[in-house]
């Protein structure tokens, strides 16, 4: 097949949902009717139909430093969008129109650390700002908050109040109260004062000393300070802060109680804690990450990592529960525009570290009536083994101990600390992006389904379908049974299985997976540390669109050997499995014996195939190691490498062939076979072996990313391969990019190069090109130009042929109405007549020319055309 030589990229899906940093605002908005859904993406505005829950528009806009959402009162076709950097858009989310992005402002002065907007009136906006004087400040850290005004015409901030030492910080729903947690203290202050005294002070004539910061501001902020209501909490430190209407303030804790804290001035007579001013509310046993007041401010809402979402009634304590969701509960949010449903954001817990990871997000809108899901939007969520973040905590400690080491040895060969020490203050700080020695594996695993294109992320004990198509979840498919035990702490005990592996047959009817299901010690009878692996074979339905297990083995290879490949033979249902001490299985489907019943059968049951073993080959080393396996597209090899050995095999008998392969200094961690050659892929080099001369080729691809198995995909149709290269560096403003490189085994030079701003973790092959996902959460798909390989001839020759064509068909019209009209007089009354008149055309001059043109040229039509109209 010829190459293509021109590709192009196209992003399907706009990234994972912003989770806001403080979350007075969601990112998800509801229009005022309540009819539709805007949700906020990283690089997309995607627009839901709430009867429906179709995606009705998307909006292409980079957003993934916003930090509020709210719909225009005055135009409810636009939505504001606030920035970190201090930016304002208006963009149209309803109208199909060339520029959404209606109108742009700045907000001035800078550096104000804008962390949410929680008001707009008719001529401000009111936001929030945190300032900290240490240059890497924790996150639960005391930091100073500002609450600004900035007026709407010309952006112009004025500061209105001043706390420092704030820890968390809540508005009220009705945005007349502000909430504020200092070390022993919860502040409450009447905003709308606040506001009241900004609308009457700011006048043309004020407007130059308030920004001057004269006593005009300094009114304000004294005012405010009067307002404020002081009560204590001896409790342990804040984790999320809410604040009613009422001025109730709940501080969620870090231990898990949620205390209400009441203002002092009002007697609870009903109360019946002998505690005063404060209740607490016990169940959860982590701490909330969110709490909020429900519209009628009768109910608390709250949740954390438990994926419980607890509803407290606080006039009849009474508890209600909504448990197992997807993730742990981050943001919480009741929209002005539709009370009556709780948007919630469910972001994933990692298996090792148990850390949540907010750019994997998912928000789901559940009704408060009956507490079922009216809508979910999610993004792709590749599992990736580490994150950006592990990658810079990485890279702090390695600058933080070579500083310490460096210092040590220039001391010992110059003697002199004073000159040192001045060396260390003298030293400009460093950017973290600027170091490139350690790379992380961030890579993910991800497979194509051919027969619906549909990409397949294991994720936990669960795999996600996601639409290419759509730029949408499609389904999520549970792979292993998960453990409901309850909320104890024991819990923590309970390991989830893992999905490892995936593989899919070239048909699309057949799954192959293998999780990691690991053994609880709740009871301390079971050995600790076991784990059992399961080979699992899953069958798809047509009827009800879903997989279906047809087969499950325990310890396929048996106790204790992991299998580290699965791979499926291209032309036929043939898999082989490889296990990490060198073992090889190949299994096949056998149907089985057809019921004479055909009663009570369902779509589970109605096709009955068994998975039975073909062929088997021991394990080979005593060591685990990575191993890689890949079938040769004429289906006559098995290519198995196990540590830096590779063999081939004959796949009828299992049984050696001669071939000698390269012994490599690195695991090899991919294995493809194209055309006539081997593709190995080591940590650190990609490298191409000729299977006819029995020699390494000229063509070789270095790069230093962990993880080389999931970044790097071959095309056994075009006999092409593509490589992801990531770049810790600064790009364009960015801190990390990647490189993606198509080669052709006969070049030495990339046919194609890509370069992408994001890191890349995952790249898989399909029948149209390639598709990668990137660490923002983006599926984005990569393939030829459809013009490139259709046309014998480049696009300049074609259209000269046309040209030619017309001008002498336009000719032969010329000459025919010349020789018409030699014997005519000439008339000029019917002058005009003559170049306008009309011909009727019917059927019978048309048809035939849209007769047999399949594989025709379009010259070749255009001649049929012109011979028809004249």
């Amino acid at each position: 097949m010829k190459l293509p030589r021109s590709w192009r990229v196209t992003v399907s899906s706009g990234g994972s949902p912003i989770p806001f940093k403080q979350g007075l605002t969601f990112p998800a908005v509801s229009s005022k009717d309540g009819t539709h859904t805007i949700v906020l993406l990283a690089y997309q505005i995607r627009v839901y139909y709430n009867s429906t829950r179709q995606c009705v528009r998307v909006v292409d806009l980079d957003i993934h430093d916003a930090i509020a959402a709210f719909i225009d009162d005055e135009n409810d076709c636009q939505v504001i969008i606030f920035t970190s950097k201090q930016k304002v858009l208006y963009v149209n989310w309803k109208e199909n129109v060339a520029h959404p992005v209606v109108a742009r402002q700045h907000i001035t002065p800078g550096n104000l650390h804008l962390q949410d907007i929680f008001l707009i009136d008719d001529t401000s906006y009111y936001g929030i700002g945190l300032f900290s004087e240490q240059s890497f400040a924790s996150e639960h850290g005391p930091k100073t908050l500002n609450v600004y005004q900035i007026e709407k015409e010309t952006g112009i901030s004025h500061r209105m109040l001043t706390v420092p030492n704030v820890y968390k910080y809540g508005v009220s729903r009705s945005r007349n109260h502000l909430a504020v947690s200092k070390k022993g203290h919860v502040l409450i202050y009447d905003l709308k004062v606040g506001v009241q005294m900004m609308k009457r002070h700011i006048t043309l004539e004020l407007k130059s000393h308030l920004q001057n910061g004269s006593t005009s501001s300094a009114s304000v902020n004294d005012v405010l300070d009067q307002t404020r209501l002081v009560m204590n909490y001896s409790g342990p430190p804040a984790l999320a802060l809410a604040v009613s209407d009422q001025g109730i303030a709940a501080v969620a804790s870090t231990h898990g109680p949620i205390y209400l804290l009441y203002p002092q001035e009002r007697d609870r007579k009903d109360s019946k804690d002998d505690s005063g001013n404060q209740r607490a509310l016990k169940w959860h046993f982590e701490g909330a990450h969110d709490v909020a007041f429900s519209a009628d401010q009768r109910y608390l809402i709250s949740g954390g990592s438990e994926k419980v979402l607890v509803i407290w009634n606080l006039e009849l304590g009474k508890t209600q529960f909504l448990p197992r969701l997807s993730g742990s509960i981050t943001a919480i949010s009741i929209d002005p525009n539709r009370p009556d449903v709780y948007n919630i954001m469910l972001s994933p817990i990692a298996v090792g570290s148990g850390a949540v990871n907010l750019a994997q997000s998912e928000i789901v809108v559940i009704s408060a009536v009956d507490l079922v899901s009216r809508l979910a939007v999610s993004s792709c969520r590749p599992q990736m083994t580490s994150t950006t973040d592990t990658f810079r905590r990485k890279v702090r400690q390695y600058l933080k101990k070579k500083e310490v080491v460096g210092a040590h040895d220039s001391d010992e060969e110059s003697g002199n600390e004073d000159e040192e020490d001045q060396k260390q203050v003298n030293s400009k700080p460093r950017i973290l992006e600027k170091y490139d020695f350690i790379r992380p594996d961030i890579s993910a695993l991800t497979m194509v389904n051919f027969k619906t294109n549909h990409l397949y992320l294991p994720n936990g004990l669960s795999i996600q379908a996601f639409d290419l198509a759509r730029g949408e979840q499609a389904f999520i498919q549970h792979v292993a049974p998960q453990l409901d035990i309850g909320r104890v702490k024991s819990e923590h005990k309970i390991v989830d299985p893992q999905v490892e592996k995936l593989a899919f047959t070239k048909n699309g009817k057949w799954m192959c997976t293998f999780d990691l299901m690991p053994k609880s010690d709740l009871d301390n009878l079971l050995s600790k540390n076991d784990t059992a692996f399961a080979l699992k074979f899953w069958s798809w339905s047509a009827e009800d669109s879903q997989w279906h297990l047809a087969l499950k083995i325990v310890d396929p290879h048996g106790p204790g050997l992991v299998v580290g490949a699965i791979v499926v033979l291209p032309t036929s249902e043939i898999v082989a499995t490889v296990d990490s001490h060198g073992g090889v299985r190949i299994w096949r489907p056998r149907p089985a014996a057809t019921r004479n019943n055909a009663k009570g059968k369902t779509a589970a049951t109605r096709s009955q195939t068994v998975w039975t073993l073909r062929r088997a080959l021991p394990p080979s080393a005593l060591a685990p190691a990575p191993v890689a396996a890949a079938w040769a597209t004429d289906s006559s090899l098995l290519v198995v490498s196990h540590n830096t050995e590779t063999k081939a095999y004959d796949p009828q008998l299992l049984e050696p062939v001669d071939f000698t392969f390269p012994r490599l200094s690195a695991p090899v961690e991919f294995v493809a076979l194209l055309e006539s050659h081997l593709v190995l892929a080591l940590a650190t080099l990609v490298l191409l072996f000729d299977l006819v001369k029995g020699e390494e080729t000229s063509l070789a691809v270095k790069f230093l990313d962990y993880g080389a198995r999931n970044l790097i995909a071959a095309d056994t149709l075009r006999n092409i391969i593509a490589v992801a290269v990531n770049q810790p560096k600064p790009y364009e403003g960015q801190g990390f990019g990647c490189k993606i490189l198509i080669f052709s085994p006969s070049r030495l030079s990339p046919v194609h190069e890509i370069v992408h701003k994001q890191l890349v973790v995952s790249l898989t092959a399909l029948p149209s090109g390639f598709v990668f996902v990137d660490s923002a959460s983006r599926a984005s798909l990569i393939s030829p130009v459809a013009r490139d390989l259709d046309s014998t001839e480049n696009l300049a020759e074609q259209m000269n042929n046309l040209l030619v064509n017309a001008q002498a068909a336009a000719n032969v019209l010329h000459a025919r109405s010349v020789d018409g009209l030699a014997g005519l007089e000439v008339d000029d009354t019917n002058d005009t007549e003559k170049w306008t008149s009309q011909r009727l055309l019917d059927l019978a001059h048309i048809e035939p020319i849209f007769t047999n043109i399949d594989g025709i040229a379009l010259d070749t039509l255009f001649e049929r055309i012109v011979r028809a109209v004249q």
